[in-house]
């Protein structure tokens, strides 16, 4: 096996790229976006295509694609069209050279995408681009904090300590009281990231203080409703359907996408919004809700685990100073929810932190 990087102003052109350059047998392993540079990590079969390569009379062997794709974004080139990388002098690093990787084995794919990307990170530290990346840059890119964000983390080389205060300093938090038992309050996310037992979390919250039901927006998803009213009854909470009732509640926006809050928002507009993200959730994916325009008064993190924080997600919201108000770490309806102890939350920075650069430089050079 080895790991191969295609690079495309979008997506769609990267997937297509890796098609045609590598066939339809090509494992994507992850997808990344820096500046307006999407990346693509695939994992290639390297004998069937040495037996497909060898098959075309005259074809040439792909022996180094990842270097050649790198040497096509540096010349701004398609990174398909470049077959043959540039000379190199000797006191440049070249990419290590490819293993064969058992693809049932995580371990093994991780440390063989480790190695290719540390030997971008030598190539472009080398000086053929400016402002190459350090190890601790290229590690917390790896966690998904943009670059910007990442070299003002490293930019004094400062303890791992220092740097979970400095990010705790940035991150914006409320009190999940104040934000939950607004008149009407909508959980909007993500489908599949946990608005519905939300929902009923942040009800049950209410109704402590005063008398709360839950509603949901028509889902067309099946078995949507049926759900929605086990939860409900689980959580001991009136609920109603296909509406938004007076009074104290919350309600469930369901299937609603992106550009439908858009276009109902007018609907909306006088309700507070608690937006809903999963920790898992990649910085793209997270950005284009929080870009959206919409309302938002608070973010909730679900799928929360006390011992793998979400240091990409943590950090795009402490830089655009969005408040995060609670988090909710089980599927469980009847849970409550968790405010944040900040004390708490910076110590799990620093250890997440000290996990993602102990093996690293930390200086930006």
């Amino acid at each position: 096996m080895r790991i191969e990087r295609v690079v495309a102003d979008t997506f769609s052109e990267a997937s297509e790229r890796a098609r045609q350059r590598f066939g339809r047998d090509a494992l994507v392993l992850s997808t990344n976006k820096v500046g307006n540079v999407t990346e693509l990590l695939v994992c290639i079969d390297m004998e069937a295509e040495a037996q497909n390569d060898s098959s075309a009379p005259g074809a040439a062997v792909v022996g180094d694609g990842f270097r050649a794709a790198l040497d096509g974004v540096i010349a701004g080139k398609d990174a398909v069209s470049v077959t043959a990388a540039a000379p190199q002098s000797p006191s440049v690093a070249t990419p290590v050279a490819a293993k064969r990787v058992d693809p049932e084995d995580g371990l093994q794919l991780v440390a063989a995408i480790r190695a290719e990307l540390h030997a971008l990170e030598k190539r472009l530290s080398a000086g053929q681009v400016q402002g190459g990346l350090t190890s601790g840059m290229l590690a917390l890119l790896e966690q998904g904090v943009a670059a910007s964000y990442a070299r003002k983390l490293l930019a004094e080389d400062v303890e791992i300590a220092a740097m979970a205060s400095g990010m705790l300093a940035d991150l914006v938090t409320c009190d999940l009281g104040a934000v939950l038992g607004v008149d009407g309050l909508a959980v909007v996310g993500p489908a599949g990231s946990g608005k519905t037992t939300l929902v009923m979390q942040a009800a049950r919250a209410v109704a402590e203080r005063s008398p709360c039901s839950v509603s949901a927006l028509r889902d067309a998803r099946p078995g949507a409703r049926e759900r929605f009213f086990a939860l409900a009854d689980r959580a001991t909470l009136e609920a109603s359907w296909g509406g938004v009732p007076e009074g104290i509640s919350v309600f469930d926006t369901g299937a609603m996408d992106v550009e439908e809050l858009q276009r109902a928002c007018k609907a909306l507009e006088t309700r507070g919004m608690i937006l809903c993200l999963p920790a898992h959730m990649q910085r793209v994916a997270a950005l284009r809700w929080l870009n959206a325009g919409l309302p938002i008064a608070a973010v909730v993190i679900t799928h929360w685990e006390s011992c793998e924080q979400p240091l990409g997600l943590l950090s795009l919201l402490a830089e655009r100073g969005v408040p995060l108000c609670g988090l909710s770490a089980t599927a469980d309806a009847t849970a409550a929810l968790t405010p944040i102890d900040r004390a708490r939350l910076e110590t799990d920075l620093a250890r997440i932190l000290e996990l993602t650069l102990c093996e690293t430089d930390r200086s930006v050079g």
